[in-house]
């Protein structure tokens, strides 16, 4: 393939490039032409360029949302911890005034 008709199919592009085939009139050769095959293999590398560039993007989102899944797994650890302490400091204030309630009970103080 020379480098005009390379050019042709970077104009037209990856889309145009399979409607001007869909359309059969043999101006991007015919099936089993020499011309075909070469076009095919544009359309082929085009494809693995494609494939390439969104494996790419797709794995930039997946690092993003796991850099993101990390962050909450942290904030989410940091809450946990100052839960326990609040927990802790509830039953102690909770403990208090029951202690002194049954000790009144117990020894008759008011």
């Amino acid at each position: 393939m020379d480098e005009n008709s390379l050019a042709h199919l970077e104009k037209l592009g990856y889309e145009g490039v399979l409607l001007e085939m869909a359309k059969g009139d043999g101006r991007l050769g015919r099936p089993g032409s020499e011309l075909r095959a070469d076009i095919e293999y544009w359309l082929n590398l085009k494809k693995a360029e494609r494939d390439l560039a969104s494996s790419a993007k797709r794995d930039a989102r997946e690092e993003e949302t796991l850099l993101v899944a990390k962050e909450a797994n942290r904030i989410a650890s940091s809450a946990a911890r100052w839960a326990m302490w609040a927990a802790i400091i509830a039953i102690i204030a909770i403990a208090i005034p029951i202690k002194d309630y049954l000790t009144a009970l117990i020894f008759g103080k008011s």
